[in-house]
């Protein structure tokens, strides 16, 4: 019981600190380049967890992302990415 209540309390500092760098990069306080690079890493492995932290982040800075045009190129390819994964 203790071990199932540190994985949980654990997976909510995980997304606690995805929504905190999501609105550093907002502020331009956090190098565009590092989020997309966890962006990534949560697409390279699309299960479990990362699949919330995904989403996450995807709703913290997104459309920042989207929008900004130094990140606009890549974040239009790692979404043609996901959509990927949904559709066959």
């Amino acid at each position: 019981m203790h071990v199932v209540h540190e994985s949980v309390r654990s997976q909510q500092l995980v997304l606690q600190n995805i929504m905190f760098l999501s609105a550093l990069t907002k502020f331009g306080l956090v190098p565009s380049h590092l989020i997309l690079h966890v962006f990534k890493v949560f697409l390279d492995d699309f299960t479990g967890v990362n699949i919330d932290n995904t989403a996450i982040l995807l709703e913290g800075c997104g459309r920042y992302l989207m929008r900004t045009e130094g990140t606009k190129a890549k974040m239009v390819s790692m979404a043609s990415g996901l959509s990927r994964l949904f559709l066959p």
